[in-house]
């Protein structure tokens, strides 16, 4: 019983940290022009685009799956491009926003104004 309550505890820690983390520390913009990206992705989904990121930076992405349900597939040729570069173009179109710490990137849909 003592084991289950450490594993919770440890989880619900875990889960807190995330959401207390501050924003704003985008450690992408630490180093943007560190970790670069060459993708010849056409056409792919939004874990696809992801993992192409992940495989040749080690960041991970942090998003809801019911968030980004509506994105239209990812189509993006770069070669040695920044990575901050490059999640700005798939991300910025006003839609998306995301943050980082460390090798964790979280990504979140943006509000819309009047209660969207």
């Amino acid at each position: 019983m003592q084991r289950g309550k450490k594993r919770i505890f440890r989880m619900i820690f875990c889960v807190a940290l995330w959401l207390f983390a501050p924003t704003g520390i985008l450690s992408v913009s630490a180093q943007p022009d560190a970790m670069r990206v060459t993708l010849d992705l056409q056409s792919v989904t939004v874990k696809e685009f992801f993992n192409n990121v992940k495989k040749q930076t080690g960041m991970s992405f942090m998003y809801s799956v019911e968030q980004v349900r509506g994105v239209e597939p990812i189509s993006i040729h770069c070669q040695d491009r920044p990575v901050k570069s490059v999640l700005d173009e798939v991300l910025g179109t006003g839609a998306y926003t995301y943050d980082g710490e460390g090798n964790i990137v979280t990504v979140n849909r943006l509000q819309r104004k009047g209660g969207g």
